[in-house]
């Protein structure tokens, strides 16, 4: 399935289905931690995809607060 988008009052609502844990960080601090390379860089792909929807979609411009 594709991105699902909603808009409920002023709030847009993106969900991006997976079958992984995107609020859970690798395990850094575990006492039995390894962090590959390879982890490392699929969790930052997630958080630079946040930051993409965000900018390409303006979502940091407040364009109905008052003046």
């Amino acid at each position: 399935a594709g991105l699902a988008v909603s808009f409920v009052n002023s709030c847009i609502y993106i969900a991006i289905p997976s079958t992984k844990n995107r609020f859970e960080p690798p395990s850094i601090w575990a006492a039995t931690a390894e962090l590959s390379l390879d982890e490392l860089k699929r969790y930052m792909a997630d958080v630079r995809l946040a930051e993409d929807l965000v900018a390409d979609l303006n979502l940091n411009t407040r364009i109905w607060s008052k003046q």
